[in-house]
């Protein structure tokens, strides 16, 4: 079983050290940790955890594993800091880093890969064995890394609902920028830290660099401005 005290060692069933992948596992929840870490050694993978930031950037001076799987937000350095030092570290910065977090906030996701992260899993949306065959994946075949994808649409005015959105979250100038008089686009991100389909919005104007307004959207229609 995954241990709590510091970047420690776990043993595959029947107490013999596993000769599969080596996966350092960086998160703070005991229960969580030790979940992932038996099927990671179900699966013949030796596991280390570290139960923050810290202690697996002490681990990563002294060894380096075939891949990292790592929790956001830690105690004492989150996982941002983690991806930073890794990033400004050439020995580590080759390690493939995959996210699993609690949250799919596009910021969040954004961010992470800016710095370095491979892939970005919710922990909500994927069962185990998936997690584990998604890191095997990423070891065999790092390839390019994840790409957060966003959509642009173009809104037709008097078009369905369009004048109704247009005053709801503009007022007088419904979809027009009042800088230039251009038609907003709508620019749909997806959102993983929700059960069902949802996207984080905002309106662009295609001739203006400021976003001039933001809304969630899900699937039942319900949109909520930020």
């Amino acid at each position: 079983m995954p241990m709590r005290q510091g970047a420690r060692s776990a043993t595959a069933p029947g107490g013999q050290e596993s000769n599969g992948r080596s996966i350092l596992l960086v998160e703070d929840n005991e229960d969580v940790a030790q979940f992932y870490g038996r099927e990671f050694e179900r699966k013949g993978c030796r596991i280390r955890v570290a139960v923050n930031g810290r202690e697996a950037l002490e681990y990563l001076k002294e060894a380096q594993p075939d891949a990292v799987l790592l929790d956001l937000w830690m105690p004492e350095l989150d996982g941002f800091g983690v991806l930073a030092a890794m990033r400004s570290t050439p020995k580590l910065n080759g390690i493939p880093v995959m996210v699993l977090s609690a949250r799919g906030d596009p910021d969040e996701i954004e961010r992470a890969l800016a710095l370095g992260a491979r892939d970005y899993l919710v922990k909500a949306a994927i069962t185990p064995d998936k997690v584990v065959e998604k890191v095997e994946a990423l070891i065999r075949e790092p390839g390019r890394p994840m790409t957060l994808i966003r959509y642009r649409l173009n809104v037709h005015h008097d078009c369905g609902d369009a004048i109704r959105l247009g005053a709801t979250f503009f007022g007088a100038t419904g979809l027009s920028c009042p800088d230039c008089g251009a038609l907003y686009q709508l620019e749909l991100t997806p959102d993983f830290s929700h059960n069902s389909p949802t996207f984080t919005a905002r309106f662009l104007c295609p001739d203006c660099p400021t976003p001039k307004a933001t809304a969630e959207r899900k699937q039942d229609g319900a949109h909520r401005g930020h």
